[in-house]
């Protein structure tokens, strides 16, 4: 593969180990554009490479490439062409909403002439342009969650990262953020971490599944779901189990 090429992120020979003994270790996985779905039991290792992916632990061993880069050689510009919805967001409650995508936009390195545009932008592209004015302690699970997504996509990304981003949402709020999701994958590199069938059938064409630390699939979607099924989601868990070795615990 050309590292040179534009929109691609590669990880190679990841680890990252805890003391309690458990180890991260990714070989080769290359993102090139689309949306990914990142998929695996509680404790597989998907949180500690979600860190290692946005920096906000920083890399022992091994490299992650964007654009041909190592991601070290410049934090700072690679931090600013990330999007990150953590699975647990929350900000300062006294903020309001406009005010808090201000601030993600102006850490972001969003100029000061285009930012009004921008948030607009983000808050319509997420259903939360009336919540602009509300303090983010008054907002509901399923709003916050939203608004998380706005702050995500603010700087219009080029990595898109979203831990678990249709967790409280309704079915209206989920389809619309399928849709959200689809049109950015056109020109950004998106990795979705979720437990939904759901979220795989609509979003991706392309799967990874971690297990134990180690990767146990990488590939396209509809090549997991060929062991069968009545729908696509069927499918996709029915394939999902099996290369878990179809664990008693594991769901999706």
């Amino acid at each position: 593969m050309n590292l040179e090429s534009s929109g691609i992120l590669e990880v190679k020979n990841l680890c990252f180990s805890y003391r309690g003994g458990f180890e991260l270790s990714l070989a080769r996985l290359t993102f090139a554009g689309g949306v990914c779905c990142l998929l695996g039991p509680n404790g597989a290792g998907k949180s500690t490479f979600i860190r290692l992916l946005t920096t906000s632990v920083m890399i022992p061993r091994g490299v992650i490439f964007f654009e041909g880069r190592d991601v070290r050689d410049d934090l700072r510009s690679y931090r600013r062409q990330l999007g990150y919805l953590p699975q647990r967001f929350g900000m300062v409650n006294n903020y309001r909403v406009s005010e808090m995508l201000e601030y993600v936009s102006w850490m972001k390195g969003v100029p000061k002439k285009a930012r009004s545009e921008a948030i607009e932008r983000a808050a319509q592209q997420c259903d939360v342009t009336r919540f602009l004015t509300h303090r983010i302690s008054a907002l509901s699970g399923g709003t916050l969650r939203r608004v998380g997504i706005a702050q995500a996509i603010v700087n219009s990304p080029k990595i898109l990262i979203l831990d678990e981003p249709t967790a409280g949402l309704d079915m209206v709020q989920q389809s619309q953020l399928y849709s959200v999701v689809k049109s950015l994958s056109r020109e950004s590199v998106i990795l979705v971490a979720t437990h939904s069938s759901s979220d795989v059938a609509e979003m991706s064409s392309q799967l990874v599944i971690l297990n134990e630390g180690s990767t146990v699939y990488s590939g396209a979607v509809d090549d997991l779901s060929t062991h069968g099924g009545a729908s696509r989601r069927e499918g996709i868990e029915i394939g999902y189990r099996a290369v878990v070795a179809a664990k008693p615990d594991v769901s999706l």
